[in-house]
């Protein structure tokens, strides 16, 4: 048994997977295509480029959703300091009216 092993890793030796002397080693490289190890990386890689892009989706319509309520707290805004300015200029009326 012993020396079977030695023989399947000398097989291997120096290949692209290195000095690989363990049986499952040997059955992991014999038993992968290269379609299996290209299904393995990419499905994985296309999950999460998928998972950033619904990220990114998500992101930027809550930039959008934001951007439009800051545009009417700004109109608000805008009109309380619109009836602060007339209520102000009335104030100044009032005063210059009992000061005459």
């Amino acid at each position: 048994m012993g020396a079977e092993r030695q023989e399947k890793g000398k097989a291997h030796a120096g290949g692209r997977w290195g000095n690989c002397t363990n049986q499952a080693c040997l059955v992991i490289i014999e038993g992968v295509n290269n379609f299996q190890l290209y299904l393995a990386v990419g499905l994985p890689t296309i999950a999460v480029l998928a998972s950033m892009v619904v990220s990114l989706v998500q992101i930027s319509g809550i930039r959008e959703d934001m951007r439009a309520l800051r545009i009417e707290v700004n109109a608000k805004f805008d009109g309380i300091n619109t009836k602060i300015d007339l209520l102000t200029g009335k104030v100044y009326e009032l005063m210059a009216k009992h000061d005459a």
